[in-house]
């Protein structure tokens, strides 16, 4: 599996397995290089991003997020708190 999105990725998820979500906020272009370690990637215009990450197993019913307590909290605060618009 890659580490972007690939639009023609035909590989399909199943029950068991076990990855990380690692969105990327920028805010500027969305222009990127990847280093030589075909891991690494940095923002060309060096403007300020933030990177964190989940990791999620797929279930029978679904995805479970395994980095956040039943009580929604998480290493950096409560999932309620984020994308609520509250």
């Amino acid at each position: 599996m890659n580490h972007c999105v690939d639009r023609h990725d035909a590989e399909l998820l199943e029950v068991g397995m076990t990855f990380t979500v690692e969105p990327m906020l920028t805010t500027g272009a969305p222009e990127f290089t990847q280093a030589a370690d075909g891991w690494t990637e940095s923002l060309d215009d060096d403007m300020p991003s933030a990177q964190f990450e989940h990791t999620v197993v797929v279930t029978e019913p679904g995805v479970e997020i395994l980095t956040v307590t039943e009580s929604g909290a998480t290493a950096v605060g409560r999932m309620s708190d984020f994308g609520s618009g509250r």
